[in-house]
């Protein structure tokens, strides 16, 4: 069987704080010892572990391998500085796992364990690592016994491998069971915290922290944490560790008997046992964990004398309450670190995950964590947030459901949440008795406060929870320091899911004032959105959005409240802000599905006609989208005279007819109409918008008019400050400046545009940015620029779908792939499963057919190149494409000019290329195949008529290469 041997140096962390630059130099000695060691032993050096190594045996006697590394470190002169340089080592067999050129498993952190335990110069080995393996000549073993190691759970035997010539006696192996205390074996594998290990242990380091209070919600896991912190720091504490349990206590003056007890201080009646207590502790350097001290607050002054009487004494406390004194330091308890999604990296190795897995397994040993199981173990994971008794609770049920049938039965009932077991405390049995603790120790008004609380979904504000919930400060105040309610770095009060979960039933109990409570929580929030509307619309946009970003799901809630308890007025006022809100923030399907209930809600025009239509024309499902709901938008509102509703009326009217049905004349009758509206009643924001739509009407027609009322809307923008707004025309006006030769301010806006576009957290815009820059880029002959900006915009598209610009990400990478990387038909098949050649003229057309033709250019297909080289010809008589035209089209016209053995034209055009085509000069610059067509019409031609005919075409214009190739 393969063996481990783990090595590491003794003192070295002193060692490299005093001498640091002699460490250095030393390491390098070390280092060739070991390597030299497992060398001629046959040991693989797995790796280094900073001051040590892990060296895995498959062949070879690892015995004989330790006694050779001893030896070579006593007979090694050593720096005065450092002393002799000493090394433990610690050795056991087993079976393990490859992974990434490590090895993983539990027999391989088992021998860290074992190392752990040495002392400098010694070699320890386990009883498997005795059977395996043949005594070196002339060695012995001597029997340590059976030790405690930390972080696992049942006895380990060791054994001293000694040697002639290495040091004979050692002290007891440094093992929790050779330290004095009584901390509990833990019945289970302690999984993760190493950081809040690690920070803890910080804190109990720093003389001015004396007292910490593990402070957490019943099931969070604070008393696992608090013995697990203590194996980990015995070696601190000469006079030991020390747990005392004080749930089974209902008396603070039974404290004093607890701590004795546990300390094994035997009381006499002489002396109160305080006295006795504070006594023995007054000089001793010790850590004290009193576990479960929310119930006996009134002990707190018991700590106090403790610390005071005892300055060598530390103390850790686990409470789901503040114990309120001036020495204590809080450490809020959080729950396990859990995946986002199936797909994260490294699954297996989150804590959650791995809590869930261990207890599943002892719930059902043949269980098998497989990819099909993680989406549920995630859900799992995330309703319980992390809290490692409800996970354990769910994965309990292993035994008789699977994953995903424990996720559905937790969201019908959580008193699925419970166990059985006779040997676990009865307030962790279930996650209802875990609350039931809690909700004993409350007075009547935190428990009013609790219930109303559990109303607010992820949390809300301090104004939130007094305007709603009637909640004061102080009360709120206690129950943060209950455990029961957190504050999150953002400032906003929150609850445990399942405790709100058990709150709220609290409070559906009294179903009058549950559905009172209902209404004022609707009202609250969608008056907050109505009163966020002017804000939205100007400068201080990014703090009303991020505002109510914050309470989404309080949003979320309010609105389907008044739609279930029937408040139009409340909702028609919210309606304009939630639109823009759900808009500027990238939530189109919620906003589809949240306005698709308020219209099934309000469905009848004559009572709610202004909020009937209004639901309609915004977020309108894709299906139902028609002019005709736009036009009776429209003529409702011209009726009933509500000016500004006409006109956000007939600015989507006319958008929708332009922009979608491309009856650009029509669509631009209806945007004018609204313009004159907006004009009138003063509201720059919409004019901002509907200018920008009328730009974009222009597409085809007029790229002129285009620019002008692109720049009309950016001037409107910049005086509101509306960020998106800005983004979306400087986005417009990119792609005009493109096609318009004005390359400046191509580069110039689109930085701006991106700069809006991040202040805006508009990740759709940002993408669209990086399709534009990628453009160019690929025309100025920046391949790896242009690869890198559009494999950005395909990472954006994939998280938020947008159909338009996936099918302009597939034609850029097509043409990247094409000229880049030479795989044509790679390139061709791309473009024919986004943009079929044949598909009916929209934005998209002009760079697919240059991309086609890339691609017809690649795989010789001399047909295709003929006939795309005419598409610009045809698209200018009906596109206005400004002073540059489809210029960039002229490398195609070459090799087209060149198949057909138009020689001295061929060669015109490539002249024009280089002279004029300015935006395309780069690319045939770096094209191949361009300099192989340059070669091969010097060759044809000669280079004086070849060079005759690149001087004309560097005067011609783009159009007289039209007679060439019609």
């Amino acid at each position: 069987m393969p063996a481990f041997l783990f090595t590491d140096i003794e003192g070295s962390t002193r060692l490299w704080e005093e001498h640091s630059q002699v460490m250095s130099a030393a390491i390098s000695s070390h280092n060739e010892l070991i390597e030299n060691a497992a060398e001629a032993h046959h040991g693989q050096i797995v790796k280094s572990t900073g001051d040590g190594f892990l060296i895995l045996f498959e062949q070879g006697n690892p015995l004989e391998c330790a006694i050779a590394m001893q030896l070579a470190f006593q007979e090694q002169t050593w720096p005065d500085e450092i002393g002799e340089l000493r090394i433990r080592i610690g050795i056991h067999t087993g079976t393990f796992e490859r992974r990434l050129g490590d090895i993983y498993g539990a027999d391989v952190n088992r021998t860290a364990r074992v190392m752990d335990a040495a002392w400098g110069g010694q070699i320890l080995i386990t009883d498997d690592a005795k059977i395996e393996y043949k005594l070196p000549e002339n060695a012995h073993l001597v029997d340590l016994g059976s030790h405690l190691l930390k972080n696992i759970n049942d006895p380990q035997p060791l054994f001293g491998l000694v040697a002639p010539n290495l040091q004979q006696e050692f002290p007891p192996p440094r093992t929790i069971s050779a330290q004095p205390n009584n901390l509990p074996i833990l019945p289970t594998a302690f999984v993760g915290r190493e950081d809040e290990i690690k920070a803890i242990g910080d804190l109990l380091r720093n003389n001015t922290c004396r007292l910490i209070t593990l402070h957490g919600p019943g099931g969070i896991g604070k008393t696992r944490l608090s013995i697990q912190t203590g194996i980990s720091f015995l070696k601190h504490y000469p006079y030991g560790v020390y747990f005392v349990a004080l749930a089974p206590l209902n008396d603070s003056n039974d404290i004093w008997p607890a701590i004795a007890s546990s300390i094994n201080l035997p009381l006499y009646n002489d002396k109160s046992p305080s006295e006795q207590v504070l006594n023995y502790v007054k000089e001793k350097d010790m850590l004290l964990v009193l576990d479960n001290f929310e119930h006996l607050q009134d002990g707190a002054t018991i700590v106090n004398d403790l610390l005071e009487a005892a300055p060598r004494l530390q103390i850790l406390v686990t409470s789901r309450s503040r114990m309120q004194l001036a020495k204590e330091c809080i450490f809020e308890v959080e729950g396990l670190r859990f995946p986002e999604a199936a797909e994260a990296e490294i699954f297996e190795n989150f804590e959650a995950v791995q809590l869930f897995t261990m207890h599943a397994h002892r719930a059902d040993p043949s269980f098998q964590l497989d990819s099909s199981d993680r989406q549920s173990v995630v859900e799992i994971c995330k309703l319980m947030q992390g809290m490692p008794l409800g996970i354990e609770l769910a994965a309990h049920w292993i035994r008789v459901i699977s994953p995903q049938e424990i996720v559905n039965e937790l969201r019908q009932d959580i008193d699925l949440l419970q166990t059985e077991m006779v040997d676990v405390p009865e307030r962790h049995r279930s996650m209802r008795a875990m609350f039931d603790y809690s909700w004993k120790l409350l007075d009547e008004k935190e428990k009013q406060v609790l219930k109303y609380l559990s109303i607010f979904r992820d949390g809300c504000t301090l104004s939130a929870a007094k305007a709603v919930a009637g909640a004061s400060l102080m009360v709120i105040s206690g129950l943060v320091d209950k455990s029961l309610v957190k504050k999150n770095s953002l400032g906003r009060y929150e609850m445990h899911e399942l405790i709100r979960q058990l709150a709220e039933e609290k409070l559906q109990a009294d179903q009058d004032d549950f559905s009172q409570l209902l209404d004022k929580h609707a009202d609250h929030y969608l008056s907050k959105l109505a009163a966020s509307e002017e804000d939205l619309k100007g400068k201080a946009q990014i703090r009303a959005l991020d505002d109510l970003e914050a309470d989404f799901e309080n949003l979320r809630f309010a609105w389907l409240n008044a739609i279930q308890n029937n408040l139009p007025g409340l909702a028609e006022n919210a309606l304009e802000s939630y639109f823009w809100m759900l808009t500027y923030r990238n939530h189109h399907a919620a906003g589809q599905e949240l306005f698709e209930r308020a219209r099934q809600k309000w469905n009848d025009p004559p009572t709610h006609p202004a909020l009937f239509h209004q639901l309609r024309i915004h977020f309108p499902k894709p299906e139902n989208e028609s002019e005709a709901i736009y036009q009776q938008a429209v003529d409702s509102a011209r009726s009933r005279g509500e000016k500004h509703e006409l006109a956000v009326s007939l600015n989507l009217l006319g958008r929708y007819v332009g922009h979608i049905l491309q009856d650009e004349e029509r669509g631009l009758v209806f945007l004018n109409e609204a313009r004159e509206l907006f004009e009138q009643l003063g509201d720059d924001f919409y004019l901002g918008h509907v200018l920008d739509d009328i730009s974009f009407t222009y597409l085809y027609m007029d790229l002129k008019a285009r620019i002008k009322y692109a720049e009309k809307s950016l001037a409107l923008r910049e005086k509101t400050g509306d960020l998106f707004g800005l983004a979306g025309v400087l986005g417009n006006l990119v792609v005009s400046y493109f096609w318009d030769g004005q390359i400046d301010k191509f580069e110039e806006n689109s930085r701006r545009a991106l700069e809006a576009a991040h202040q805006t957290k508009d990740v759709r815009n940002i993408a669209w940015q990086k399709i534009y820059l990628a453009e160019l880029r690929l025309f100025q002959g920046k391949f790896e620029q242009a690869e890198r900006e559009i494999t950005e915009a395909e990472r954006i598209c994939q998280d938020i779908y947008d159909t338009d610009m996936m099918i302009q990400v597939k034609i850029n990478k097509a043409t990247i792939i094409a000229l880049t990387h030479q795989q044509y038909q790679q390139a061709k098949q791309i473009l024919q499963s986004t943009l079929p050649i044949d598909a009916e003229f929209s934005m998209h057309t002009p760079g697919a057919m240059m991309a086609y033709g890339i691609a017809a250019v690649g795989t010789g297909d001399i047909e295709m190149v003929m006939e795309l080289a005419k598409f610009p010809f045809h698209a200018m008589t009906f596109v206005d494409t400004g002073v540059f035209g489809l210029s960039w089209f002229s490398p195609i016209i070459i090799f087209s000019l060149n198949y057909q053995k138009k020689y001295q034209q061929a060669a015109e055009c490539l002249g024009f290329t280089y002279e004029r085509g300015k935006i395309s000069r780069g690319m045939v610059e770096r094209w191949p195949l361009i300099k192989q067509i340059e070669a091969e019409l010097k060759d044809t031609l000669g280079v004086q008529a070849f060079q005759q005919a690149y001087d004309k075409g560097k005067k011609m214009k783009f159009n007289e290469f039209r007679e060439y190739v019609m």
